[in-house]
């Protein structure tokens, strides 16, 4: 009896040790997603909207999407930035004679700060596009807090804890509410929302109890729209609703990493439920 109950809290130990290396495994090695699938009527038809897209991640994948054949929409808080990643991109194209096809549109709109209705404008404003990816990149420290990199939540006003969370959540789930409609509407479309590795037990660190939460959000955000768009695929839908099967072919993504240099082709391709 006792050797049975051993071996069964051995098999346990075994199953969750496997389980946590998966767990550990699955950040680096993830499946790769052919794009092509989100392009409507070949190259340059489609729309990808890039949040945060003026500089580091969200630039790299406005550039590589720009050089797959999706006409790019840049968001961002700072437009002259925004300007020079126009600019660059515009130059990659017209280095792989794709100049002439490619169209880049600029969306100036501060997460940290902008309100429900400010984010509605801006999404009206893309009513004639047909937007088939969302990538939401924008995240960070609110410009306040960028100094001071780390910051005990007992040394944070209420104003930064709210501008934290603005600006690594709320903004994003705002966001792709406002854009699941057309999404839907132009499916197959994808969502690929970028994490962070401070969701994990290992990547929180004394200091960034906000950020650490507001990015664990994202990543349940993530998983649980993945599990309602595929359920709402299969049922019956309202009548106002898109038709069935375009929800279901919605995916939606969450990217994660540790620190590092991270590829453009790699932020794409290797995105995980």
């Amino acid at each position: 009896m006792l050797d049975q109950a051993l071996e069964t809290i051995g098999l346990v130990w075994v199953l969750y040790s496997a389980y946590r290396l998966y767990d550990a495994l699955a950040l680096w090695i993830l499946p790769a997603v052919p794009l092509t699938r989100y392009q409507k009527n070949g190259p340059f038809e489609s729309w990808a909207l890039v949040t945060g897209a003026s500089a580091g991640i969200g630039l790299g994948c406005a550039q590589e999407l720009a050089l797959r054949g999706f006409n790019v929409v840049l968001c961002g808080h700072d437009v002259d930035e925004l300007e020079d990643a126009r600019a660059l991109i515009e130059s990659e194209c017209r280095l792989r004679r794709l100049k002439g096809d490619i169209a880049v549109r600029l969306v100036v709109l501060d997460a940290a700060a902008s309100s429900a209705p400010q984010v509605q404008a801006a999404v009206d404003g893309l009513a004639d596009l047909d937007v088939t990816v969302l990538v939401n990149n924008t995240s960070g420290l609110p410009a306040q807090q960028q100094q001071q990199q780390q910051q005990l939540l007992r040394e944070m006003s209420v104003d930064d804890v709210d501008a934290t969370i603005d600006l690594n959540a709320r903004f994003m789930a705002r966001l792709t509410r406002l854009m699941a409609p057309a999404l839907a509407r132009n499916g197959p479309s994808l969502v690929l929302n970028v994490g962070s590795s401070t969701t994990t037990a290992a990547g929180s660190e004394p200091g960034s109890a906000v950020y650490s939460a507001a990015k664990a959000f994202v990543a349940s955000f993530s998983r649980a729209l993945a599990r309602e768009m595929k359920a709402e695929g299969a049922s019956s839908l309202r009548r106002h609703d898109p038709p069935r099967g375009r929800i279901s072919r919605f995916g939606v993504y969450t990217y994660s990493r540790a620190l590092g240099s991270i590829g453009r082709a790699d932020t794409l391709n290797r995105p995980t439920l």
